[in-house]
């Protein structure tokens, strides 16, 4: 961007001025932004002319098109620029300010891990497997507990959603030059589309196919008739990134043959005693001969025996990371089990576990997951607090309060925790410890869904 329009970061006058907006804001919609712009005397423009004095930039997600190209407000901006005429660029932050509405401190909110998930509706492991993969990269971690900006994340949900629709990653990465300036400043939307462009993670096609960013086809993680993970995972699944990687390439007998029956489960699951099928299920083929499904069955097992073998103990961890995020959570279990006793991030395996066996329901098996983990690591705040819902959910109330006790002790901005500790004080009967927390986690997480419950409670309801 031109330097005799740099981006206003102080709050201006918007009294007389015209206005236009481009991108997502973070926020506040678009028509209550509208209705804040004629409350301070400023006039709304759909599309940037030369007489805008504003464009407001919102921080809710790179300001780009379906086809990935900047914006047509954004793209009319810089023409304008280009002849010395035309808006300057307005932040957020300084929108905010100018409306009365704060600023910087309600834009620079972090989010954990839970959150995020939340915000993106989509599974708390796709989070933390983009964290490992490096699509996202937490503004700090504490005690384990990992806090994301907002920006950062939208704008990867951004980018792995254009690239599902088929934008190649070349135009990203102009679009997110030109945007220097204006909505990457520091380049974190560059860095997020080289980690899509590397192929270490996957892009789901419009036909169900997986394919890296760059086009070749990869075998699919989740099975036909794997275990379903739930609505939420279910509806978020066809849209997101899959986990990469750990999926083979297609390769020549896959190009030639029948592939469906050949998923990168089939490979690492391992054959019989080595590696059990944690659904129940196992392929079983004739190795003496037979019809040709008992050929491709011999096959199978063959190649996942070399996989087996071919394995190390340290590979069982981001088996299991894979299999979370791909909805087969027995696989999960079992591959978490195992990192466990090899040793392999033992903590994170064990929590993992836990988190696995919530999903499942079955609390008991869940709160000596976690209990394992917190015996390994006594700070380690989630899995307190995780801790604390199991045994919730368990009916073992003073265990419960015991662990999210200190799940706030070790992290007193831990919003979820707060949450869950006021409600299940509250729900035990003690309600006037649960208001301390009730207005806790109001302060620290006022937009969340949540958040009308909490006032509710605190309203007597």
């Amino acid at each position: 961007m031109a330097s005799a329009h740099p981006v206003s970061e102080s709050p201006p006058s918007l009294s007389g001025c015209a206005v236009a907006i481009t991108g997502r804001l973070q926020c506040m919609t678009r028509p209550e932004a509208v209705a804040a712009l004629e409350a301070a005397g400023a006039r709304f423009v759909a599309v940037p002319d030369g007489d805008t004095t504003w464009l407001l930039v919102g921080r809710g997600g790179p300001p780009l098109g379906e086809d990935g190209r900047l914006t047509a407000s954004l793209r009319r901006a810089r023409e304008l620029q280009a002849q010395g005429i035309g808006p300057r660029v307005l932040s957020e932050e300084a929108f905010l300010a100018a409306v009365g509405r704060g600023g910087r401190d309600e834009l620079q909110r972090l989010y954990t891990v839970d959150q995020v998930a939340r915000l993106l509706e989509v599974p708390r492991a796709r989070v933390r497997a983009w964290t490992r993969q490096g699509l996202l990269r937490p503004v700090r971690v504490e005690k384990r507990l990992a806090f994301y900006d907002f920006r950062q994340v939208t704008g990867a949900r951004a980018l792995v959603d254009l690239l599902e629709q088929g934008v190649g990653p070349a135009r990203l990465r102009e679009s997110l030059r030109q945007l220097a300036g204006w909505w990457d400043e520091d380049g974190a939307g560059l860095a997020q589309l080289e980690v899509l462009a590397r192929g270490d993670v996957a892009v789901r096609l419009p036909d169900g196919h997986l394919a890296d960013p760059g086009g070749q086809l990869r075998l699919a993680f989740d099975a036909p008739g794997a275990p379903d993970a739930g609505a939420d995972d279910a509806e978020a699944g066809s849209r997101l990134l899959e986990v990469g990687g750990l999926a083979p390439e297609v390769g020549d007998d896959d190009a030639t043959g029948d592939s469906s029956e050949h998923t990168a489960e089939d490979t690492w699951r391992g054959d019989g005693d080595g590696a059990a099928d944690s659904t129940g299920s196992a392929a079983t083929g004739d190795a003496t001969g037979g019809s040709t499904g008992d050929a491709t069955g011999a096959r199978v097992a063959e190649t996942a025996s070399q996989a087996e073998d071919a394995a190390s103990d340290d590979a069982w961890f981001d088996r299991g990371v894979a299999a979370e995020d791909a909805g087969d959570l027995r696989a999960a279990l079992d591959a978490y089990t195992r990192a466990e006793a090899a040793g392999d991030a033992p903590e994170e395996a064990a929590f993992n576990a836990g988190n696995c066996l919530v999903e499942l329901e079955r609390w008991g098996e869940a709160a000596a997951a976690y209990r394992r983990a917190v015996s390994l690591d006594g700070e380690y705040v989630e899995a307190w607090n995780n801790l604390g819902v199991a045994l919730g959910e368990a009916g073992e109330t003073p265990g419960a309060v015991s662990a999210l006790r200190r799940a706030v002790a070790l992290a007193p901005d831990y919003a979820d925790a707060h949450y869950n500790l006021a409600q299940t004080l509250d729900a035990s009967g003690n309600r006037v410890a649960a208001v301390g927390h009730w207005k806790a986690f109001l302060r620290l997480a006022p937009d969340s869904p949540s958040a009308s419950e909490a006032r509710a409670r605190l309203q007597g309801g």
